[in-house]
Parts: C-alpha cells; structure tokens; sequence
C-alpha cells in the first residue's frame, strides 16, 4: 500500500499563517478603538511609540497567541534591517511594541488554551 500525505502539506502550512494574519488584524482593531478612549495612559504610550508601531505590535500579538515563531523572527528580521541604520534610540523605539506585543499574545493564547483544555 502506498501512502500518500503531501495533500496534508501546503494546508499545514497555510493555516496557521492564516490564523496569525487573523488575530493580528483583530489585535490592530481592538489598540485602534482603545485608542479612541483618549485616557492619558493610552496618549503617553501612542506619542512614545508612534504611530507606526501598531503593526508591529498587532502581529507580534497575533505571533504569540498562535506561537509562530517563523512569522516573529521575520519581522524582527525586517524592522532591524531597516530601522538599524537610523540609530539605537529609533531601533529600540521599534523593538519595544514588538516585545511588548509578544508577552501580551503569549499571556492571550495561554489563556485560550487553558479555557480549551490544551496543553500549555
């Protein structure tokens, strides 16, 4: 008999970069509509980081929710290869939603694994 699994393949891999783009629109929506709040907390923290940083920070959310570490390293990868020559201060001010964002998705998917009965 011979066994034929490369069908199973490219959906493997194709869904959990899905879900990622999913939760990291969802995660974009939900700092947008914070935002609008205007609590002073909420203004420091869009004026120190910029504006810019919401996409960074929405997919890195949305990587540690669904622990897609290919999609993380790619963007870290990408935000150092063009903010690095702008100085450290600029690639700090980059870095920091994204790690921030990381911490945040990993505490999220903790906590719907755990509601789901999954292992964590």
């Amino acid at each position: 008999m011979r066994e034929d699994i490369s069908h199973n393949e490219p959906r493997a891999q194709t869904v959990p970069m899905v879900r990622t783009l999913a939760y990291a629109l969802i995660a974009l929506a939900v700092s947008y509509f914070v935002a609008f709040f205007r609590a002073p907390a909420i203004q420091f923290l869009a004026t120190q980081l910029g504006y810019a940083a919401g996409l960074p920070w929405a997919a890195s959310v949305a990587c540690g929710i669904t622990r897609d570490r290919v999609t993380l390293i790619a963007l870290v990868t990408i935000l150092v290869l063009f903010i690095a020559p702008s100085g450290v201060h600029a690639l700090a001010r980059a870095l920091v939603p994204v790690g921030a964002g990381l911490v945040i998705g990993q505490l999220i998917g903790q906590g719907i694994r755990e509601e789901r009965g999954q292992s964590i």
